[in-house]
């Protein structure tokens, strides 16, 4: 686990219209693993206050399969964004481990502005992911990775 999110850290970055809430990413806390993972915290701050905040991993552009209304006949294949929660932050300012952690695709979860956003324009532009953390990191500063 990264450390705790400090106030000191954040990079803001836009999940887009459908979402009134504030987001960030926590600088340090992002990782590219050698398993080309990103792994970050987000930080996502609603307009009252309440503040929600996750450690996740992002695995850009893996094989999906889906069936379309002929399902006998035809299945798709495509490349997929993929989501992982690992923990939870908790007010104490601690972590507290997620019972059951999977991959989710990201397509198919309407709710997740904030993962479609990092994955669009920052960790996987083009569905190929960022190369190391400056390069993350960078791309939330000028907001976007080709601004």
């Amino acid at each position: 686990m990264p450390a705790y999110p400090k106030a000191e850290n954040p990079l803001p970055f836009d999940a887009g219209p459908a979402s009134d809430n504030l987001h960030f990413i926590d600088g340090p806390s992002i990782v590219v693993g050698d398993d080309y993972i990103v792994r970050y915290t987000l930080v996502i701050k609603s307009s009252a206050g309440a503040m929600n905040i996750s450690y996740e991993g992002m695995r850009c552009a893996t094989d999906g399969a889906r069936e379309n209304a002929r399902a006998e006949i035809l299945i798709l294949k495509f490349q997929v964004t993929e989501k992982r929660l690992y923990a939870i932050g908790r007010d104490d300012k601690t972590w507290v481990r997620v019972q059951v952690s999977k991959w989710e695709e990201l397509e198919d979860i309407s709710q997740h502005y904030a993962q479609r956003a990092l994955s669009r324009y920052f960790f996987c532009p083009a569905n190929i992911v960022v190369r190391n953390e400056r390069e993350a990191i960078q791309a939330l500063k000028r907001g976007s990775l080709h601004a």
